[in-house]
């Protein structure tokens, strides 16, 4: 479902309904009950500290050397109020999420119009699910505005950081710390080409073929523009990885997905694995089809 004015107020939809189809939404924020994951042991990158609505947010944070763990994280959250009264559209977007979950929904959409306070539905979202809160948004500005918000809400009992290594209980990161992708493999060496050239080429040779030439004359073609160094070698090869990217990212193998991430960023999502369960919130998740 989409906001089709900015006068509209949010709407929630959960997992089914079919929306409103070839309308981009001015603004989507999803949250999701993810099962508790198995555990592994790897550490994440850490984060710098961030700067937000003209104030140190790391001040206003608790000093925990630690997580609560989950059942004194569940009190702290339930002890925990937004400091002010919530808009109408806010308070009805909440119940709706309300409702979802207690329907057996793994997740909610609710798309708004920018400006309408979709940061305190998300906070307090997660407030009300009583788990560890994790926050992915699309910038490093997105990210302070979270973190800044976190201060409504009272007593600040739980601590709210974008450093991924931090003890924290609300964890606020970008998509890009989760998603970055790993350099290309460069090597003068045929056989030690990486599995993602491997397939651009397949697929570049491909295309080859189906404008007519044959198999061993689109090899010769692909080899003789990179023995030579032609821009035209990079530009078509970076064009077919990426399409190669999307084509594992659209297919089941989760492991080949996990390989085309760089090794930090497999390593971050490994301990946040570790580190659930966590109620997960996406803002402006239209942005993950640009990743």
């Amino acid at each position: 479902m989409v906001a089709r004015h900015a006068g509209e107020g949010p709407r929630v939809a959960t997992e089914g309904d079919r929306g409103d189809r070839g309308v981009r939404p001015l603004w989507r924020l999803r949250v999701s009950l993810p099962a508790r994951p198995a555990r592994d042991g790897y550490a994440g990158p850490s984060a710098p500290g961030l700067q937000g609505h003209g104030r140190d947010v790391r001040r206003d944070a608790p000093d925990l050397s630690h997580p609560l763990g989950a059942p004194k994280l569940e009190a702290a959250l339930a002890a925990t109020r937004f400091r002010h009264q919530f808009r109408r559209y806010q308070a009805l977007a909440l119940e709706a999420i309300d409702r979802a979950f207690a329907r057996g929904k793994p997740r909610a959409y609710v798309v708004a119009p920018p400006g309408s306070g979709k940061t305190v539905i998300g906070l307090e979202a997660i407030r009300r699910l009583g788990r560890r809160g994790l926050v992915l948004c699309p910038n490093t500005a997105v990210q302070a505005q979270w973190l800044a918000q976190w201060c409504d809400f009272q007593p600040q009992v739980v601590a709210a950081s974008a450093d991924p290594d931090a003890p924290a209980d609300l964890l606020v990161l970008t998509y890009q710390a989760v998603c970055s992708l790993q350099a290309p493999r460069r090597s003068d060496d045929d056989d030690d080409e990486s599995d993602l050239d491997e397939r651009a080429l397949a697929l570049w040779r491909a295309a080859l073929v189906r404008d007519g030439q044959a198999e061993a004359e689109a090899d010769d073609s692909i080899a003789e523009l990179r023995d030579a160094g032609s821009p035209h070698y990079q530009a078509n090869i970076a064009y077919y990885r990426r399409q190669a990217r999307l084509l594992l990212a659209q297919g089941d193998d989760r492991e080949q997905v996990l390989s085309l991430l760089h090794p930090e960023a497999r390593s971050l999502l490994a301990n946040l694995r570790m580190s659930g369960p966590w109620t997960l919130v996406l803002d402006e998740c239209h942005h993950l089809l640009a990743l």
